[in-house]
């Protein structure tokens, strides 16, 4: 019973002492890039995708992988260098020898970035394209070339990297501050699709760098906007193909999606994110009439920060 009374006396005075310490935390901040030069980064992702055609069976897919990095200096700037050192895709459960994947696991691709974090240019993903040329047939190859070419891999990962990075840097916020903006998003058919962001600075959190903040961003899409994207993209497959009619739209809730990060703002240095996003879209065609396609994905990605 005493040593009990001890651990309870213990946690009782950890959460004075935390709560006592949360309180000395200033209400504001400023976002300045500093990366280590002397730890190798990890990061770890767990991705799960679940799709439903009709109300039928749903379809599973989840992609583990790892990604080590490392940051050197520059004049002005740093270089980041990242591989794919692990990925594997399972669907339902079984694993899928996958040819995208593959292509990328063991790539080393450099990222030029400027003092502020901002991603000036991306080397490497010219490679993906070569392998992938050498590893499926060429009707296959010429249907998705466009979505894994140097040109389409690097501007993704310029508005994913600019988006956790740039758009924060060098600026002063508060905890509580809320706003919301449009984010444009180019697709790799060269179109642009606009989501309404909004973004909190909601708390300070305990992280292995010390106290973080955690920021929370939701994001929705215009339902018409995107349904008139997605029935052009449509009728272009229809030139290409055959000579049936389809027309897409989006149901009331289009797509939704909300992240939450924990980041250390004296270094803009990551430790987690949590991302979800759901998407439903109605289909219909004179050849295979109405489909309704939602999706739900899921993803987890942590930062492991290593002295070498």
């Amino acid at each position: 019973m005493i040593y009990i009374n001890k651990i309870v006396l213990c946690g009782l005075f950890f959460s004075a002492y935390l709560s006592a310490f949360a309180t000395d935390l200033p209400s504001d901040f400023t976002f300045s890039f500093k990366p280590s030069l002397t730890k190798k980064v990890i990061i770890s992702t767990n991705s799960e995708k679940v799709k439903n055609v009709n109300g039928g069976p749903s379809v599973t897919d989840v992609v583990n992988s790892v990604i080590e990095g490392k940051f050197t200096s520059i004049d002005n700037g740093y270089i980041f260098s990242s591989k794919l050192i692990k990925a594997n895709l399972s669907k339902n459960g079984k694993s899928v020898d996958d040819v995208i994947l593959k292509s990328l696991t063991d790539l080393v691709v450099d990222y030029k970035i400027a003092k502020d974090g901002t991603v000036e240019e991306i080397k490497g993903f010219d490679r993906v394209e070569m392998k992938v040329r050498d590893l499926v047939p060429a009707s296959a190859f010429e249907a998705i070339k466009l979505l894994i070419s140097q040109e389409t891999m690097a501007a993704k990962e310029k508005e994913e990297w600019n988006g956790r990075y740039a758009g924060f840097s060098g600026e002063k916020f508060r905890i509580g501050d809320n706003f919301s903006f449009e984010v444009p998003y180019t697709l790799p058919n060269g179109l642009t699709l606009n989501y309404s962001t909004n973004v909190r600075f909601t708390k300070w959190e305990a992280c292995p760098a010390g106290m973080c903040v955690r920021i929370d961003i939701a994001y929705t899409t215009d339902n018409e906007a995107l349904s008139d994207l997605v029935d052009g993209v449509a009728k272009d497959l229809n030139t290409q193909n055959d000579n049936s009619m389809v027309k897409v739209a989006m149901n009331s809730q289009g797509i939704r999606g909300h992240a939450s990060r924990l980041i250390d703002p004296k270094t803009m240095m990551i430790f987690s994110e949590r991302l979800e996003r759901t998407f439903n879209i109605e289909a219909n065609s004179t050849s295979s009439g109405k489909q309704i396609v939602s999706m739900k994905e899921n993803k987890v990605i942590d930062y492991q920060y290593i002295s070498e």
